[in-house]
């Protein structure tokens, strides 16, 4: 691109004939100016012979953006003068199309004139007549000019900036300047491309409004079981969420003249910085940020480089894009920038302290201007007193809604739902551990990229996590450039994650995700010190600054209280130190029926083959059935009414889906059958157990057993879910429906199914209208659910299902399930091992020894 050409400022002379040797002596004053390019002098003197000088003086008074006004007794008495020239000044004053100056250059009564309103030179309006050193009146005339012209220019480029319009076309060029300079900040700052990703993103179609939090939040917890307790009432898994006084990003920016963002690496300073500066560039009804100022975007890791001197930096960034030598100062000085100060914590350590120093007399000198910076909390000492620091929020979950829906915007995103589809993958319970890493921007990224490419997200997510852990502790660094600390030569990032995951496994085993630094340090210096290739030269507490600061993996969650980035990274790091120290066995005896290890397990099992990690899981299961002979007995109940199916995955899915079945519709048709039975029947107590609330969990849990094994008792559940509503509409075809799923799951015999058709034939002649009263068409649905139910005989065993001991099935439910879930996750199973174990799931030993001894007869 070609610079803008620098058009000097047209300056008109408006005077009195006889001050003509007044104005040679200023505008001798102004040569400088004229030198330099930046005024371009005009009066009546300079029109040529034969000229029609009335309409030279209109033109290049309509044309001039800065008018001097030489006033004397003279000129004031001129009527050409006053009543011309200078009126028709004033209102180019007035509509901002020019600039109008009173010089007073010999002594008169001017206080009620038409520009006494407006500042007049040299200092004082002393005439400059009336100076001893007539060359000191002019030097402070000039310099005022030069201020004037230099305000002028910076309000013109603010103007024009934030307008959108091009407001004038002759003063130095400043319109394409400004234009240049708009198209310069979005190229270089209004774009996102990271984590190796093909195209750049325009940052304006993904960002999401960011919240802040208070760095004193931190301090209100006073141990690491308060804040344990904290984290566990608000769900156990993302840490921010237990910091609830947050404030929007926006708000905070536009309240606070100097303003320092803390946060962890990827939570999203520099991107904040970014958007305020893109903010300010908008035009004022499209904007958010309230204040009129040209950004100016400065990465201080470049002082590695470059001269620590920020005014030079600023003329620099103004001066490539076409503005005037010294409109950095300019603007600087009429207090109309908002500079951008990102990453402190990148200055070079051995010219850190000049760069503070620096900083903080550049802010004391240009005060008017406003000042947002950015730092890693970990790094940051409140280095600058006048700036309000803020802690960045993790998203929460409106705001990771909004960056997918932003994310997956494209026509074809659109039509297909995709940002729906991802987000409702999210949401989902199995996803709960992926889900805290969206908190985080930079890994929400990430896992956008991963969605993108695949529109899923991987069963193995061991895999997800190793590199969502890379990403901290290598890529980002590497991408963004970072320096090479000391601390990690010989600390290589095997011998780091063989440390992380010596930290997290014991400490997760002992329920503990927050832990004081004198525990943090211990642990690094007893590693350090066992481990034969670990560094000698460091200690820990060097170790963990540098793991704080450089890869935020250790989070200062309050005073000297720590915790993972991420609850899902110390999983993954404790499903790494199982393996490694080999506890799987350890880990299936102690922690199988436990939900808190849910997600280890199937870390543990992405990392490897699974066989024995499953045959050991499902030995253990069959352990605790024996142990509960009332859910033997209702498993023994499900088996007895399946129909025989050779492939053993799919008859653990009829299991499971029985199970559900019964839940679910006897919730309804038995309790209508339970309310008719005659009292003597049924005893109190029985009948308070039968109505009393069905396990919505176990239903829950059984639904995702049977869609593990077999997705395609998805329709069957939910035509399920659809004839169990209180007043079913469509009731009929539903259970039409619902039968032919039977039939293709393999649910039910054929006898049974065709029993169940004839029952529901019967029941089209009693079926009410549409507009039926409402207590006929409840009565009519419950008819319908018992024809259901009468097909697996469940009026007959009241007793078997619902007396089962509810807490040990949630519990047995929970880690069958889980064993479903690890074999599809895993890194691979043998078909042979795994049918030994789907033959067992769902299934008590005294029916599997009776299928054995059919099989066996059916052999001979």
């Amino acid at each position: 691109m070609t610079a803008p050409t620098k058009r000097p400022v047209r300056l008109f002379y408006s005077y009195s004939h006889k001050d003509e040797p007044l104005r040679d002596e200023l505008e001798a004053h102004l040569s400088n100016l004229k030198r330099l390019g930046v005024i371009n002098g005009w009066h009546d003197r300079k029109i040529g012979a034969g000229r029609d000088w009335e309409k030279a003086i209109d033109r290049n008074l309509e044309e001039s953006t800065v008018i001097l006004l030489l006033v004397s007794a003279d000129f004031i008495a001129s009527d050409y003068c006053y009543n011309k020239e200078m009126n028709r000044a004033l209102e180019k004053h007035k509509d901002g199309s020019a600039v109008v100056i009173p010089v007073i250059v010999r002594s008169v009564d001017w206080k009620n004139a038409a520009f006494s309103h407006l500042q007049a030179l040299p200092k004082d309006a002393k005439p400059v007549t009336s100076w001893k050193n007539r060359d000191k009146a002019w030097t402070d005339v000039a310099k005022g000019i030069r201020r004037a012209i230099e305000e002028r220019l910076v309000n013109i480029a603010v103007g024009t900036m934030h307008s959108g319009r091009r407001r004038v076309d002759n003063d130095q060029g400043i319109y394409e300047a400004c234009r240049r300079y708009f198209k310069t900040y979005t190229d270089r700052h209004g774009q996102i491309k990271v984590l190796g990703m093909s195209q750049p993103v325009p940052l304006r179609d993904i960002y999401t409004a960011v919240k802040f939090m208070r760095p004193e939040d931190r301090q209100r917890f006073a141990s690491p079981q308060d804040m344990r307790t904290a984290f566990l009432d608000e769900g156990g898994r993302g840490f921010s969420l237990i910091h609830k006084d947050k404030m929007a990003g926006v708000e905070v920016a536009n309240a606070a003249q100097f303003l320092n963002v803390l946060g962890e690496p990827g939570s999203g300073k520099s991107t904040f910085l970014r958007r305020m500066g893109l903010e300010a560039l908008m035009p004022k009804r499209e904007r958010l940020y309230e204040h009129m100022c040209l950004p100016v975007f400065v990465e201080l890791r470049s002082f590695k480089t470059q001269k620590i001197n920020l005014l030079e930096i600023i003329e620099r960034e103004f001066g490539t894009c076409g503005f005037p030598a010294g409109f950095g100062r300019f603007a600087l000085e009429a207090g109309k920038l908002l500079i951008l100060l990102d990453g402190l914590d990148e200055v070079p350590k051995n010219k850190l302290d000049e760069s503070i120093r620096h900083i903080r007399d550049f802010v004391d000198h240009y005060d008017a201007n406003r000042f947002i910076a950015s730092c890693r909390t970990a790094f940051y000492q409140s280095y600058f007193k006048r700036f309000k620091d803020v802690l960045l929020a993790d998203f929460d979950n409106a705001q990771i809604e909004t960056f997918i829906r932003n994310w997956f915007r494209s026509a074809i995103d659109l039509q297909q739902h995709t940002a729906e589809e991802f987000w409702q993958t999210l949401q989902a319970g199995e996803h709960a551990a992926t889900l805290e890493l969206a908190r985080t921007p930079l890994l929400l990224t990430f896992l956008c990229l991963v969605y993108d490419n695949s529109q899923s997200l991987p069963a193995n997510r061991s895999d997800l996590y190793e590199e969502a852990l890379k990403i901290l502790m290598e890529r980002w660094a590497s991408e963004n450039r970072r320096r090479n600390e000391t601390i990690y030569k010989g600390l290589t990032t095997k011998l780091e994650v063989l440390l992380l995951e010596q930290i997290a496994g014991p400490m997760f085993s002992a329920s503990e995700v927050f832990f004081t630094q004198k525990h943090l340090v211990d642990k690094i210096d007893d590693f350090l010190r066992k481990e034969l290739n670990a560094p000698k030269h460091l200690d820990g507490q060097q170790v963990l600054k540098a793991i704080e600061v450089q890869q935020g993996l250790f989070v200062e969650r309050a005073h000297n209280l720590y915790s993972f980035s991420h609850l899902t990274l110390q999983e993954y790091l404790t499903a790494r130190y199982i393996q490694n120290e080999r506890k799987v066995t350890e880990l299936i005896t102690e922690h199988l029926f436990d939900k808190r290890w849910r997600e280890v397990f199937l870390l543990l099992a992405g990392m490897s083959r699974a066989d024995d990690m499953l045959t050991t899981m499902t030995a253990s299961v069959d352990r605790s059935l024996r142990q509960n002979q009332k859910t033997a007995q209702l498993l023994e109940w499900i088996h007895d009414r399946l129909p025989m199916c050779k492939e053993v995955t799919k008859a653990a899915a009829c299991r499971a889906a029985m199970f559900s079945f019964i839940r679910t519709g006897t919730s309804a048709s038995v309790r209508d059958r339970v309310i008719d039975t005659p009292r003597e029947r049924l005893s109190d107590k029985h009948r308070d157990q039968v109505l009393g609330p069905m396990s919505a969990q176990d239903v829950t849990l059984a639904q995702g057993i049977a869609l593990g094994l077999e997705p395609a008792f998805e329709r069957m559940f939910t035509l399920e879910r659809e004839l169990n509503l209180d007043v079913p509409s469509n009731v009929l075809n539903s259970a039409f429906a619902l039968v032919e799923e039977f039939q293709k799951l393999a649910m039910c015999d054929t006898e049974a199914l065709n029993t169940l058709r004839s029952n529901l034939d019967g029941l089209k002649t009693v079926e009410p209208l549409a507009d039926a009263d409402l207590q006929e068409r409840i009565e009519f649905g419950r008819k319908v659910r018992n024809a259901l139910i009468s097909v697996f005989c469940l009026q007959e065993d009241l007793d078997t299902w619902s007396l089962a001991g509810t807490q040990h099935l949630e519990r047995y439910l929970f880690a069958t399930l889980l064993i479903v879930e690890c074999k599809n996750a895993a890194m691979s199973v043998s078909t042979a091992v795994w049918e030994q174990v789907a033959q067992r799931l769902l299934f008590v030993a005294k029916a599997r020894r009776r299928i054995q001894r059919i099989g066996s007869r059916r052999g001979q």
